[in-house]
């Protein structure tokens, strides 16, 4: 008796389980890293590369794992990884330029955000 019991129990709360619908999470927001240049001379080749490279080192950190990852997901990081480049040297590009110009700039740093 006490077995049956049991098992009806059980039965009826797999089955409610069952009737719920599935919880989604979704991320609203994506891993990010600040990237300083207010060391660096832009108006030189070096300092400009130094910044690229911070970038890239930025965008692998907030685009890749250090785990083993399926094909897809390895896939998915290296996309966030390129968009995150392309994204980061446009940055570049755009504040080299306007300190090239003369032009002053309040900004000592640019966000590389996962893609």
């Amino acid at each position: 008796m006490r077995n049956r019991i049991l098992a009806a129990v059980l039965a009826t709360l797999s089955s409610a389980a069952l009737a719920q619908p599935p919880v989604i999470v979704e991320a609203t927001r994506f891993p990010q890293e600040r990237v300083s240049f207010a060391d660096l001379n832009l108006t030189t080749e070096g300092g400009v590369d130094s910044l690229r490279w911070r970038v890239r080192g930025a965008a692998d950190r907030v685009c890749n794992s250090n785990s083993i990852e399926v094909l897809d997901t390895r896939l998915k990081a290296m996309r966030c990884y390129r968009g995150a480049i392309s994204a980061g040297f446009s940055d570049i590009d755009r504040i080299v330029a306007s300190r090239r110009s003369g032009a002053a700039l309040a900004a000592t740093a640019l966000v590389v955000r996962a893609r």
